[in-house]
């Protein structure tokens, strides 16, 4: 099974043990997302504009580590606000494993991306943000 870990223990972000349990759980109630899991092998940034707060995802086989900040060079960075953020997990999964824009919450990411309000560096590497989408999203 995955490991989660969040680094910092206690003394880590709120925000880093929500995306780090999200993310746990997410796997653990969905195992058909521990393939996924295992294939990011990337480090992956998040970043919330309006709360000031950033995390790194490092993925390596059965392991992803959360650390605060950015770290490194991640191979995708997400810049948005929370609110966005949490649109992103409401994104559902249709066929061949992509995202669906064409319903609610696929359009206001559409509609987020096209303003500004959500920036992905890194969309070239479709396997990658594909991989990470289908595992944080919750329906």
């Amino acid at each position: 099974m995955p490991e989660v870990v969040v680094q910092g223990g206690e003394e880590a972000s709120y925000f880093a043990t929500m995306v780090g349990t999200t993310l746990a759980q997410n796997v653990e109630a969905h195992p058909e997302k521990f393939d996924d899991f295992r294939s990011v092998d990337a480090d992956v940034a998040i970043q919330i504009t309006d709360l000031d707060l950033a995390v790194t995802l490092t993925f390596r086989g059965d392991r992803c580590t959360i650390r605060d900040g950015i770290q490194g060079q991640p191979r995708i960075r997400i810049v948005t606000d929370s609110d966005t953020f949490n649109k992103l997990s409401l994104l559902r999964i249709g066929p061949f494993g992509l995202p669906v824009y064409v319903d609610g919450p696929g359009r206001e990411v559409l509609r987020a991306m096209a303003t500004g309000k959500l920036r992905i560096g890194g969309m070239h590497h479709v396997n990658t943000l594909n991989r990470v989408t289908r595992l944080f999203s919750v329906v």
